[in-house]
């Protein structure tokens, strides 16, 4: 190959490289040959550099509504009705529930929730004063005294610049990472609750690890990466059917121009011929020499609209499924087709939240729970959760209609004794039970039934 010739190719190779790093938020605002478009006929590009993805998504966030639902919509359902406290008494329930509120506690996992889901990953870092000059060490509950537990800090992964993971095979905690260097500072994993953005590995790997970018040790990515091309697409059909609003009239002047001989009144007049059509117009107007002697044709070209509606909700629907979030939910879009309802997308969504709450929070919310009950002056407690999906009052009234029968049967036909029965129906909500301490309490008690079904009569 001649020197020109491969010049000529080391050339064409740059154009191609230089291809291929096009992006769609940074480049294509149609959104066609993004990062992750596998439809294109090149190879996809690697992504940017860490910090670079990191303002990408936090900018999103901040000037993309789609951006910001798809991160807080998940968050806001999984502390819908924040958790509480049982197996322990009522005073000591009141004294975590204080404990909560001076650390802020539900706010604070609501942010790190967030952050986790916006860049990849948080850490909150638990204040407790027993051995607050040794972070590095390991925080047994035991040496934690009552109100030892001062603060919570939630810290960005970003912040986080280095973590060290266990490389022992024989260690349980092998592969999981052991220590955090934050701004200079090395802590213990027993110091933070950690939210790392499920990595598949705590540790490089080169089949498991992201390719370019500066990928960090131990968190995960932003939900928002894998869609950016999916996002500008649902934006750019927007933008392309606002412009389509804008030319929805064009009027197209054909006329002669006396523009020849370039003197001022011919000028003049066509000017004025410019402005008269432009004012018959709300939108577009044009002015095309007819060529023809004294002859004017004026035309009106609309443009037509039809399914354009469709492509809009049906990009957005693309963009909902891709954050894993139901239309119904995202956009507030009425359900259609065979679900007449939608009942079904909401029940399978926020069972998966309900999943996702119990498997990733509750052990977060349990580990701080440990500290904070020490903290407290008070037992270890459980954490419970509302259910996000409840039934309705007609299907709760017909699912007590079932019971009652069902216990009225077995009474009935002799297979448990009345007593029996009666404790069934406590336990099952069918009858509410009436506690009282003497006779006196069941006189006024049936005084009181009197009274109000003399108001009913």
């Amino acid at each position: 190959m001649t020197r020109k010739k491969r010049q000529r190719s080391n050339r064409q190779q740059k154009k191609l490289n230089k291809k291929r790093f096009n992006n769609a938020r940074y480049s294509s605002p149609s959104g066609a040959d993004g990062c992750m478009d596998q439809g294109s006929d090149y190879l996809p590009n690697p992504p940017r550099s860490q910090q670079a993805l990191d303002q990408t998504v936090s900018n999103l966030f901040y000037t993309d509504w789609q951006a910001n639902k798809i991160v807080t919509i998940p968050v806001d359902d999984m502390l819908r009705g924040g958790w509480k406290y049982t197996d322990i008494e009522k005073d000591q329930i009141k004294k975590l529930d204080k404990l909560d509120q001076r650390l802020d506690t539900l706010d604070k996992i609501k942010r790190a929730l967030t952050i986790e889901r916006l860049l990849g990953g948080c850490v909150i870092y638990m204040g407790v004063a027993a051995n607050e000059d040794k972070p590095e060490e390991p925080l047994h509950p035991e040496t934690v005294s009552e109100g030892d537990l001062k603060f919570l800090n939630v810290i960005p992964r970003h912040r986080v610049t280095r973590v060290t993971v266990s490389d022992n095979a024989l260690d349980p905690r092998f592969g999981k990472p052991e220590t955090y260097r934050i701004n200079g500072v090395e802590i213990h994993e027993s110091r933070l609750l950690i939210f790392d953005g499920h990595p598949l590995s705590y540790q490089h790997d080169k089949y498991l690890s992201p390719k370019g970018g500066s990928y960090q040790i131990g968190f995960g990515r932003s939900v928002l990466e894998p869609i950016l091309d999916d996002l500008t697409r649902a934006t750019g059909t927007r933008q392309a059917a606002f412009h389509l609003v804008n030319m929805a009239s064009v009027i197209i002047a054909k006329m002669e121009l006396d523009g020849g001989d370039g003197s001022e009144a011919s000028e003049e007049r066509n000017a004025e011929l410019r402005e008269i059509v432009k004012q018959i117009s709300m939108y577009r107007a044009a002015v095309l020499d007819s060529g023809i002697d004294g002859k004017t044709d004026i035309e009106n070209r609309p443009t037509s609209f039809g399914s354009v509606p469709e492509l809009l909700l049906l990009f957005l629907q693309v963009l909902a499924a891709s954050a894993d979030i139901p239309a119904t939910r995202f956009i507030g879009q009425s359900p259609g087709g065979l679900n007449a309802t939608g009942d079904s997308d909401l029940e399978n969504y926020y069972g998966r939240i309900e999943n996702d709450r119990e498997q990733d929070l509750q052990p977060q919310l349990q580990k701080y729970a440990i500290i904070a009950a020490k903290s407290a002056g008070v037992e270890m407690p459980e954490i419970e959760f509302e259910p996000l999906w409840t039934s309705s009052e007609l299907e709760k009234s017909t699912i007590r209609v079932n019971n009652a029968t069902a216990v009225t049967t077995l009474s009935n036909s002799g297979v448990i004794s009345d007593d029996e029965a009666k404790k069934q129906a406590e336990e099952l909500d069918i009858i509410k039970p009436i506690v009282v301490e003497d006779d006196q309490d069941i006189l006024d008690e049936m005084n009181r039934l009197l009274a109000n079904d003399n108001l009913a009569a």
